[in-house]
């Protein structure tokens, strides 16, 4: 099963255009044009329960492991990762929760951008993964052909994953394929054969 979606991240002067690609082995993640006015942005790539027993694993530079999920930059970044005890109020989260304070042991892994104008991310996600599996994992398969805050491109598997928010460039081409732009939107590319398949959407989503 192959998929992809987008957000386009407008709230409190907080600015960021987010992509996923889904595929049977993994998930890639896009984010660009990240922004702020004067506080510190940081990406949050994992955040979940943990018990006593878990532990943060870094097989290789930029590759990390907790509970057999597998998490890889491709960027060049580097992610802060750690295991504290944790307390916090879900209302602070969403306005919809009721007021309850809860503790616990929490797993993190995050991206620092500092105070950032124009900061931008790549990563996979990649489930039952094994230290020796992930460092097998091949990434130069995954090819990111845009991550800026007009498109953000991907191509995989002889598929090409596209998000477009601004019409600055009409055509793509890419896998000998020509791809004219006429709309804004998501844009799932996939050869069968001989043939290709687009199939395309421009959700029209917005979130107060």
């Amino acid at each position: 099963m192959f998929g992809v979606t987008a957000m386009e991240l407008n709230r409190n002067n907080l600015h960021a255009k987010k992509m996923w690609a889904f595929t049977p082995n993994c998930m890639i993640c896009l984010g660009a044009g990240i922004k702020t006015d004067s506080l510190p942005i940081a990406t949050t790539i994992e955040q979940c329960n943990a018990d006593k027993k878990d532990r943060w694993i870094e097989c290789q530079a930029g590759r990390f492991i907790l509970k057999n999920k597998g998490y890889i930059l491709l960027d060049g970044q580097n992610a802060v990762h750690s295991i504290d005890d944790r307390t916090g109020n879900w209302k602070d989260v969403m306005l919809t929760y009721k007021p309850c304070i809860v503790k616990g042991k929490v797993a993190t892994l995050y991206i620092d951008h500092g105070i950032a104008k124009d900061a931008s991310y790549e990563y996979i996600v990649v489930p039952e993964s094994t230290p020796k599996s992930l460092k097998n994992f091949k990434t130069n398969e995954i090819k990111i052909l845009a991550n800026n805050s007009n498109m953000q491109i991907i191509e995989y598997q002889n598929k090409i994953f596209a998000v477009v928010y601004n019409l600055n460039k009409k055509e793509l081409r890419v896998l000998n394929l020509k791809i004219d732009i006429c709309q804004t939107g998501i844009y799932l590319a996939e050869k069968k054969k001989d043939q290709w398949k687009i199939t395309y959407k421009n959700p029209i989503i917005k979130q107060q």
